[in-house]
């Protein structure tokens, strides 16, 4: 957003130079490929001089982007986003963005007079919006887009803001707009602080107290220490990260969560930069890792640890999820809530299990 405000705002009157505007072009274009969109429309639309300067400027700034855009357009996975689906779409981005700034159309338009640069930026970044969304490209449900456009609208809802009259109107639309978004924010907020409902990690973290030993450069089978596993599905639909858990809440960001390489007796050191090693970290006295899936790593963290707490939370996306560990860890999980908890100790994977001296 920051870029794309650039772009605009940097735009040079007739007879300055677009250096400003060129530099903010190539950071935009470097940042998203809507934002090399905005610089090359904001590039086209100056006059004389200076357009050519700012557009061989751009050209110049994304010469190295150009290998990476070829095979993005050569792999067919780039063309594999959802339809358009108004019923999904639509109430979507009214729960995010209210109708109040449906007021300030009016204003737009008469500022298209006098400020036709960012009315024209405005429609031809609309029209590559839907031409990417209609390839296949951009999903329609990634509002993030949208951020694109909100430079040129607010350069001409201010264009069009002339006289007292609508100055206040204007700014009684920010006011409120804020307002709106203020509530929602409070209340996802209030949703994390007030969480009244019984969560699996309160009884693991109170109960996992036997403290990490490891020396942090290298542990090794010898030493121990407790873990809290957290296990939770992806979010659905949630490209654009406005999903939160209270779960996570309860680690607060305000302390010291330092990486963790920890030991598995069957594959020797875990990396702490894999993600699905589950990126563990030390919480207080204990190690915490994070997975969104149940895959085979959760089961060399288990056995990196005498004891753990398996946590697995908001798993009505996934509701196999209890099942198929019961299954894998050999026993049935305690319920907390709506969350699930396995106590866990001298875990051994299957394999390692088998080739133990006197498995068989």
């Amino acid at each position: 957003m920051l870029c794309s405000a650039a772009v605009w705002a940097l735009r040079p009157d007739p007879g300055e130079r677009p250096w400003a505007g060129s530099v903010a072009g190539v950071a935009a274009a470097w940042t998203h490929a809507l934002g090399g969109v905005a610089a090359g429309l904001s590039a086209v639309l100056l006059q004389g001089r200076a357009r050519a300067v700012a557009l061989g400027g751009l050209i110049l700034g994304v010469l190295p982007l150009a290998p990476g855009v070829a095979a993005r357009v050569r792999d067919p996975g780039t063309f594999r986003q959802p339809a358009w689906a108004a019923a999904h779409v639509l109430p979507d981005l009214v729960d995010r963005f209210g109708l109040l700034w449906l007021l300030a159309l009016p204003l737009a338009i008469r500022g298209a007079r006098s400020a036709p640069a960012p009315a024209a930026g405005l429609l031809g970044l609309l029209l590559s919006l839907v031409a990417l969304i209609g390839l296949g490209i951009a999903a329609p449900h990634q509002h993030p887009y949208l951020v694109a456009l909100g430079a040129p609208w607010a350069l001409l809802v201010a264009a069009g803001a002339r006289g007292a009259g609508a100055r206040r109107l204007l700014i009684g639309l920010a006011v409120a707009q804020g307002l709106w978004q203020g509530a929602y924010d409070l209340l996802r907020l209030r949703a994390i602080i007030d969480d009244p409902s019984p969560r699996a990690i309160d009884l693991a973290l109170a109960e996992a107290d036997r403290p990490w030993t490891c020396p942090p450069a290298s542990p090794d089978p010898g030493c121990s220490g407790d873990a809290v596993i957290l296990l939770a599905p992806p979010g659905l639909n949630d490209d654009d990260k406005r999903l939160f858990s209270p779960v996570l809440w309860r680690l607060s960001p305000l302390q010291a969560m330092p990486r963790r390489r920890t030991w598995s007796t069957a594959e020797g050191l875990l990396d702490p930069a894999d993600h699905r090693s589950g990126h563990p970290r030390q919480v207080g006295a204990r190690v915490v890792y994070v997975f969104d899936a149940p895959r085979p790593a959760l089961e060399r963290a288990l056995a990196a640890h005498a004891r753990a707490w398996l946590v697995v939370y908001e798993q009505g996306q996934r509701p196999d999820y209890g099942a198929g560990l019961t299954r894998r860890l050999g026993a049935a999980p305690a319920r907390v809530g709506a969350d699930l908890l396995w106590r866990v100790e001298g875990f051994r994977p299957p394999a390692a299990a088998e080739s133990a001296p006197g498995s068989g």
